[in-house]
């Protein structure tokens, strides 16, 4: 698959309407491993040469409707990749979807109707493939001939010109999978001005189509008059980023890093419209650092801590310091007694079989406690896998507490933000031994959690099989 957008707006985006604009950082943001091309007037004799093969061009009645048809096929016959109206909204990753549609090399939604048989406004093509050439060709000849448009579908009506009249360029497009435009032409169909409904809403928060068609000749008085209409929540999807908050995974440290994302810790309220960043690790480390962070709270020497200045430079965790000074326990009574008789992770994970009943239950009462992160790890922020099933199509990015660095760079791209890049991470100083006992173990009491969590990731392509059964291992 050629991983390259091409997106023009003639003016300039900077120039360009608030709507062609929010369109142009969903594209940014949902596609972070494509290279996106930013096409304007100033810049796309870079790219194309359109006089070198239509000579009069300019003295033509062309508008920059029927201008921009030229240059789509004429981008994509030289370089490949995708062409994207400025005006398209992309739902979730080109990743998704795309690839399982261009086994013949092309791809155009389709409209069923004898003239006109695809969209335009989003194409993929292979370099130089077969339909692309015909449709260059094609788009040359029709504008050596006319001086204006004569219809404004004339781009499309070439298409299905070729169409009946090459045998070949039949067979292909037939093979392309029959994905309608319906779908994107959803909204423009229902009306972007009209009230949301809750029919509507949901097309939207459970992204029913990986792009959305739109325009930017709207009604604007009518628009800032209807706080309630389609596309005033549609566009208002457009940067509503939340971090998922998983204990022991860097959260706090990225929180501070993106302190324009909201965060979730310590709850589930996932709400509607919203997309997500996700942090994860090894469940078996971060075990051991949920453990040691809460023995840690509980042991530490607050003699010379002021309880009306505690900030997180003088202390851990200035909420729980400070309950340990007022009240003389950090988490509660039975918690902070259950880590301080175990005082190891390895002993407290080898007691969830020992032989000692009394033991073992202790182990049990302390690992199920759902108040802290020994239990509030990656399965019950994720529902154990079923968000992930629900969402992934608002899921953004994934990244892991073990390759920090690298992640918060590729987060940087993705947000278009260079305040990212500034790393001043370290991990706590912990002792991260655990025997044989201890991972079979912890690996069955999370089996059905954070590992089953970690498996629907796998499968819907946010981590890889061999992060997947690296995670297995200490």
């Amino acid at each position: 698959m050629i991983k390259r957008i091409f997106i023009y707006w003639d003016q300039g985006f900077n120039n360009a309407p608030m709507l062609v604009k929010k369109c142009l950082f969903n594209w940014k943001v949902h596609n972070p491993t494509w290279e996106i091309t930013e096409l304007d007037h100033t810049n796309l004799k870079n790219y194309i040469d359109i006089e070198a093969e239509i000579p009069d061009i300019k003295r033509k009645k062309i508008s920059r409707t029927a201008y921009s048809d030229i240059v789509r096929i004429f981008l994509l016959q030289k370089y490949g990749g995708c062409w994207c109206d400025a005006t398209t909204f992309c739902t979730f990753s080109l990743d998704m979807w795309l690839n399982k549609c261009i086994g013949s090399g092309f791809f155009g939604f389709r409209i069923y109707n004898d003239r006109r048989l695809l969209s335009s406004w989003f194409l993929y093509s292979e370099k130089g493939h077969y339909l692309v050439n015909k449709w260059k060709e094609q788009t040359i000849k029709y504008w050596k001939v006319h001086n204006e448009r004569t219809d404004y579908y004339w781009f499309h009506y070439q298409f299905t010109k070729i169409y009946k009249n090459d045998a070949r360029f039949k067979r292909i497009w037939d093979s392309v999978p029959h994905v309608t435009a319906d779908g994107p032409h959803y909204l423009l169909k229902f009306g972007i001005l009209k009230r949301l409904t809750p029919h509507i809403k949901q097309v939207i928060d459970e992204k029913k189509s990986p792009v959305f068609k739109l325009t930017y000749k709207y009604d604007k008085p009518k628009f800032n008059r209807n706080k309630g209409c389609v596309l005033r929540y549609l566009l208002g999807t457009v940067g509503n980023i939340k971090l998922i908050h998983i204990g022991k995974c860097g959260g706090s440290f990225l929180e501070k890093k993106l302190n324009m994302i909201g965060k979730y810790h310590m709850k589930r309220d996932y709400k509607s419209g919203e997309e997500y960043i996700i942090w994860i690790r090894n469940p078996l480390k971060r075990f051991i650092s949920a453990f040691w962070y809460s023995h840690t709270l509980i042991n530490f020497d607050t003699s010379k801590l002021n309880i009306n200045n505690l900030t997180i430079d003088n202390c851990l965790a200035p909420g729980k310091i400070r309950n340990k000074m007022l009240n003389g326990v950090t988490f509660d009574k039975i918690y902070d007694n259950l880590i301080n008789h175990f005082k190891t992770p390895n002993r407290l994970a080898e007691a969830l079989t020992s032989t000692d009943t009394g033991e073992r239950k202790k182990a049990v009462e302390l690992m199920t406690n759902h108040n802290q992160h020994i239990f509030k790890g990656i399965g019950w922020y994720l529902y154990n896998g079923e968000f992930v099933k629900r969402n992934h199509k608002k899921i953004l990015f994934v990244g892991r507490q073990e390759n920090m660095k690298e992640d918060i760079v590729k987060l940087g791209k993705i947000l278009k933000t260079n305040n990212l890049n500034e790393f001043v991470r370290s991990g706590g100083n912990y002792d991260f031994d655990l025997s044989e006992k201890a991972v079979n173990n912890l690996l069955d009491f999370y089996k059905k959690t954070d590992y089953e969590a970690l498996r629907t990731l796998m499968e819907f392509g946010f981590i890889t099989k061999e992060i997947f059964e690296e995670y297995h291992k200490i």
